[in-house]
């Protein structure tokens, strides 16, 4: 009994010591580069993944805490594969923190969605843009692309050559450079090394979920003595969909897409009533919905685990109402004369563009499995009718709903 004590004290030492380790490797995988070109690993305190930094705040194993501009240090590097360097970039006078996207012969720099290329003795900015042209009396705006030269002066030789279509064809874009540059070094038998090749340019992620909506009617038309009511003001729904998130350079920007399908089962009770007649009116109806929602989403805070978001978009309803069972009665008041009629008097609009916004969680936003929990409200004007006799009034409808899914 005592040696079997020893051994599982030891064994849960062990896993102590080896957790601790592990969570000190997966802490400590940023580093900065000293003045002096030492490496300490630490920490570079960030919510999002940024592409741009003016001053970085960094905690070191100690856990001491330092604000580095980029006169103190020689450059940072971040455990996802950044890597930026202190520099003097063409046409300023001080130092920046430039992102280094490739190292090699050529290397690829980029700041403030601009790119350079460093040699092994100047750096040379590429430069794109539109330049206004005077043509026939006529003041005409063209897009100039320089840096084909400039790329093909910095590759001349047998390989610059080669690869002169593709230089032709090159975009002013990161993806662009990357690769024409890559394929530069592995013709010339270079050693190169492509910073963000392990960051993906954008995320997709599948997810499906389930939810609740409660809906508040409103009036749009209707005259005095008029009065509807509906009975259930609520319907569940289930939602599949797209996310895109986590673009690399835009890390606070994404997309949703989705495809849903919200079903209940409801009864619209009415009445109007004039000084000639009562109408009344009961409709029970099964009401389904099929809706596409598509969202602009902006993540306005970010933990280690849980990111927030608000969302701008709208609801692409396709609405059918199946009438159960209906009824009106006309009553003229003077001699209590009463008609019934059974008709269906509900008219629900087929086809909605509704504006809706939303606040979200991502719950292990990061991680191959999350968690999403989302507020949306939508507002649908014009809903649904209803007609007694010749008197008709519609109706708005704003619906709140409460969304859980998981993400893939």
């Amino acid at each position: 009994m005592k040696h079997c004590f020893l051994i599982c004290w030891t064994g849960i030492v062990w896993l102590m010591v080896l957790t601790n380790s592990l969570r000190a490797q997966d802490v400590y995988r940023d580093f900065v580069i000293l003045s002096s070109g030492q490496q300490v690993y630490g920490q570079v305190i960030r919510d999002f993944d940024y592409s741009q930094y003016r001053v970085i705040n960094f905690i070191n194993p100690l856990g001491e805490k330092f604000a580095y501009q980029p006169k103190d240090i020689q450059g940072f590097g971040l455990d996802n594969g950044r890597i930026f360097y202190s520099k003097i970039l063409p046409g300023m006078q001080e130092k920046v923190f430039v992102q280094q996207m490739l190292t090699g012969s050529l290397s690829l720099l980029s700041y403030k969605g601009n790119f350079f290329i460093e040699g092994e003795k100047e750096i040379t900015e590429l430069v794109a843009g539109y330049e206004k042209i005077e043509f026939d009396s006529r003041t005409l705006r063209t897009y100039k692309k320089p840096f084909i030269g400039t790329l093909k002066i910095l590759m001349a030789g047998i390989c610059g050559t080669q690869l002169s279509n593709l230089i032709n064809r090159t975009n002013y874009s990161e993806q662009d450079f990357v690769e024409i540059l890559s394929k530069y070094h592995l013709c010339e038998g270079l050693d190169f090394k492509v910073h963000i090749a392990q960051i993906k340019r954008v995320r997709l992620s599948p997810y499906l979920g389930a939810g609740y909506t409660l809906t508040q009617t409103s009036v749009n038309n209707r005259t005095s003595g008029r009065k509807d009511v509906l009975e259930n003001a609520g319907m569940p729904f289930v939602l599949m969909g797209l996310k895109v998130y986590q673009f690399r350079n835009l890390p606070k920007i994404g997309f949703d897409l989705g495809l849903g399908f919200a079903f209940a089962n409801n009864r619209l009770d009415s009445e109007y009533i004039n000084p000639q007649v009562t109408f009344t009116g009961t409709e029970e109806f099964k009401f389904t919905s099929v809706y596409a929602p598509v969202f602009l989403n902006y993540s306005f805070h970010k933990s280690k685990s849980i990111e927030s978001y608000l969302g701008l978009g709208a609801f692409f309803r396709f609405n059918t109402t199946a009438p159960t069972y209906a009824i009106r009665d006309l009553t003229t008041n003077y001699n209590a004369a009463t008609v019934l009629e059974e008709h269906s008097f509900l008219t629900w609009k087929k086809s909605m563009v509704n504006p809706s916004i939303k606040i979200g969680t991502h719950i292990n936003a990061g991680k191959p499995l999350g968690f999403l929990v989302e507020l949306q409200m939508e507002y649908a004007p014009s809903a649904f009718s209803a007609q007694l006799g010749l008197n008709k009034a519609s109706y708005n409808q704003l619906m709140g709903s409460l969304f859980f899914a998981i993400r893939y």
